[in-house]
This record gives structure tokens, C-alpha cells and sequence, in this order.
């Protein structure tokens, strides 16, 4: 495993939804101290530089190797930061055993070995018991020693853990967002079939759907291409629900076109929008280019069900391959997550908000940048409710801002939190 602890000033990392590319698990523990916290009676160090976030920052299977070697490239600038502004392990950190998540994060939020903190696997026994049923992060807790945050919490600082593994059952204030319940299947809608994939999406359990086009008919508002050279075609991606309950099973038109008006026919971008808006593209759920990652937010009527009525929930699509001309699609693949909602909780300070949706400039628009924001300003009273400012857009900075704990019994904290993190 790969780790950094951080230390920070108050000026947060710059690129931080580049470390949305990897595992991304981190505590952000937010040092908001009252007036006077530095007191003679602390004690501390005349010469110590005090700061005012930390960031306890890891990242599962990374080698520590490596990340100094693509640092020295200029190829992870983000960690770059980190490491300019913070302290590392010579070659990572002495793991326990066996090194795997169940004991890692345990090990590093405790500084303790399973021995003591109680994990001593993802799913294990325990003497005595008649089961399997263990498990580090589902479930009752099964942690055995103080971890970082708890400590830091009883010393009344303000801590984010964010995917940092087994947060939700360590009695947390939070906001914590710790894993996710999935209701769909997963997987890729492509073309032609590959016998070789095919045979390995059986395996892993995962959606192999190979897609066959017709003529695009039917659209409204479609985005302007070269169609005389490149008729526009279309086909169906499918994401079937595991859990009818509460997700039903959803549709999307696919539309496949030429988007550089040059004579030349090349097939280069695709479009998709629910079944349900009836193929107008002005309310595409997505425009993706080879190598784009778009994030499907379902929210509303469009959200969850049964249940969950009007909870929000999200997937992501990903075009990896797609090229043909005249007519004819020659190859296709479009890779789709599990429709998810993640799981998390707040029992904060109702004046702590996420802002989300920062862009700015053009160039972030997909970068889908997440600060954590404090702002006291705002009226105790629209705690569980979302105040929203402008979409984004292309061309100008805009934002939303969602509180993620609640002031009634009647609204949920993490229905208020999954506004933004059920993606």
C-alpha cells in the first residue's frame, strides 16, 4: 500500500479531483480552532509550525516506487504537491499482515496491529463464533482501538473522512462517506463481439452487450455534424437494475456522429439521452468523445424509487473505443458503472456545506473538483435543504451549494449528503 500524511496550510492541495483517478481514500481533518486554541496552557513549541488542515491521504496497491518515479517525470503533478508540502514513508510504510484493505486502513487509523485493533481480514472468523460474518466495514463495528479521527474528534476538531475504509461504524460526527449500495449491473455495451471478452465479462459477472445500429431517426435538437458524409446512427444501451425495489431498470437512445465538419466522414462522438425525453438531445444525459468519463446523475423523478423515492443516485459512462465512416460503425465500446448511492452520514455542525461543481476555467469543466467549504454565514434554518446557484457552464464560473447534515428529525443526514455524493 501507498501512504501520505499531510500537513498542510490553509490553502487546499491544488488538482485534488485528479486523485479521483485512483482508489481515492482520504481523511481531511479540518483544524477550525476557536479564538484563544493556541494558549500558553497547549504548551506548544514557540518554533512549531502549527497548521491548520491535514490531509491523511492513501491510496490502496500503489507502489511508493513508482509514484517518486512518475513525480520525477512530471507525470503526477497533484502528488507532486503533496509531497512538496508534506512528509511520506521511505519507500511507504511497514505493513501488516496479510496487506490487504481489511487490515491496512485499521492499521493506519489506529497505528496498532490487528492484534489489537480487531481486523484481521476483509471477512473473517472469530473464535467462538459460528460463523464467517466479520467484516471490516459492513455491519456492527468490529474496531478494538482508538482511531485518528475519533481522537481528533474528542479533541473538538472538525473531520471529513472520505472512503476511508470502516469510518461508518466508528461512531463518527462526520460528514463521513464510506462505500456505496449499488443497483445495477455493470459493465459494456460494444461492437463486434469478441469471443475473448465476452468469455471474461462472464467470469467477473459483468453486462457484455453487443450493440447493432440502425439510422438515426426520431431526434430533436441534435448537435450539428457532417452529416452528409457521415449519416448519424443510433443505437440502445441498456443498464438493467438488481434491485427492481428501489432502481428500475433504465434506457438511453445512443447517437453516433461526425462532430468536425471537414468532408471527411469519421465517426468521433456519442450522445445519450434517457428513453424518456424522447430523443432530444438538448437533454442529453452526456456527450462523450474516445476517452471521455461522464457522470449520470439521476435525481428527482429520475432518481430512486420504492424506498429510496426521491434520493438521488448516479453512474458513469466511459467511451473506449469508436471508429467507422459512411454509414457504418466499424468498432464500438461504451464502458458503464453500477447505478450507486453513496453511503454517509452527518451529525455536524449544520453550518458545514459542500461545495460542489466549482469550474473554473473551461479546461476543469470534467474535472468535477470537490472542496469541503466552512461558511458561517449561512442561516442554521436551511440546514437539509439544497441551495443551488447556477449550473455550470461552459464559459462562466458557477456553482451549487448542498448542506450535507440535517436540523429535523424529519430530514435525513445522509439524504441531504447523498445530494452530492450518490454519483
Amino acid at each position: 500500500m501507498h501512504r501520505r500524511f499531510i500537513t498542510g496550510r490553509s490553502k487546499a492541495p491544488r488538482g485534488l479531483s485528479l486523485l479521483r483517478l485512483f482508489s481515492l481514500f482520504l481523511i481531511v481533518s479540518l483544524l477550525m480552532l476557536p479564538a484563544g486554541a493556541f494558549a500558553a496552557s497547549e504548551q506548544a513549541p514557540a518554533s512549531a509550525a502549527l497548521a491548520q488542515k491535514v490531509i491523511f491521504f492513501a491510496s490502496d496497491g500503489m507502489r511508493p516506487d513508482l509514484v517518486d518515479k512518475y513525480v520525477g517525470e512530471g507525470a503526477m503533478p497533484t502528488y507532486a504537491d503533496l509531497l512538496a508540502t508534506g512528509v511520506k514513508g521511505d519507500n511507504g510504510l511497514l505493513q501488516a499482515f496479510p496487506p490487504n484493505t481489511g487490515v491496512g486502513w485499521y492499521t493506519l487509523a489506529t497505528g496498532t496491529w490487528p492484534s489489537e485493533h480487531g481486523s484481521t481480514n476483509n471477512t473473517f472468523h472469530r473464535t467462538g463464533e459460528a460463523n464467517f460474518n466479520n467484516r471490516t466495514s459492513l455491519g456492527a463495528s468490529i474496531l478494538q482501538a482508538d482511531t485518528l479521527q475519533q481522537a481528533a474528534e474528542r479533541a473538538g476538531k472538525k473531520v471529513a473522512s472520505v472512503e476511508w475504509v470502516g469510518s461508518r461504524t466508528h461512531g463518527l460526527a462526520g460528514p463521513v462517506i464510506d462505500f456505496r449500495n449499488f443497483f445495477s449491473t455493470r459493465g459494456v455495451l460494444t461492437y463486434p463481439l469478441v469471443a475473448s471478452e465476452q468469455a471474461g465479462a462472464a467470469a467477473f459477472g459483468v453486462f457484455y452487450g453487443v450493440a447493432s445500429f440502425s439510422p438515426a431517426s426520431g431526434w430533436t435538437n441534435a448537435p450539428v455534424g457532417d452529416d452528409s458524409v457521415s449519416p448519424p446512427q443510433q443505437t440502445v444501451l441498456t443498464v438493467a437494475t438488481t434491485f427492481a425495489a428501489q432502481n428500475p431498470t433504465r434506457t438511453y437512445d445512443v447517437y453516433i456522429y461526425d462532430s468536425v465538419i471537414d468532408g471527411i466522414s469519421a465517426y468521433d462522438r456519442v450522445l445519450l439521452t434517457r428513453t424518456g425525453v424522447s430523443k432530444d438531445a438538448s437533454q442529453a444525459a452526456g456527450n462523450l468523445g474516445v476517452g471521455d468519463w461522464v457522470d449520470v446523475k439521476l435525481v428527482g423523478a429520475d432518481g430512486l424509487i420504492g424506498a429510496r423515492a426521491g434520493q438521488t443516485a448516479g453512474f458513469y459512462v466511459k467511451l473506449t473505443n469508436l471508429s467507422g465512416s459512411s454509414g457504418s460503425v466499424g468498432s464500438f465500446k461504451l464502458y458503464f458503472t453500477s447505478v450507486t448511492r453513496a453511503i454517509a452520514s452527518c451529525a455536524c455542525d449544520p453550518h458545514w456545506w459542500i461545495c460542489s461543481r466549482l469550474v473554473l476555467p473551461q479546461t476543469l469543466l470534467r474535472s468535477k473538483q470537490v472542496s469541503l467549504m466552512r461558511i458561517p454565514t449561512l442561516s442554521r434554518d436551511l440546514c437539509g435543504l439544497t441551495f443551488t446557484g447556477p449550473l455550470w457552464n461552459t464559459s462562466s464560473l458557477s456553482f451549487s451549494l448542498i448542506p450535507i447534515c440535517s436540523s429535523s428529525a424529519t430530514r435525513s443526514p445522509m439524504n441531504s449528503a447523498i445530494s452530492l455524493w450518490g454519483l
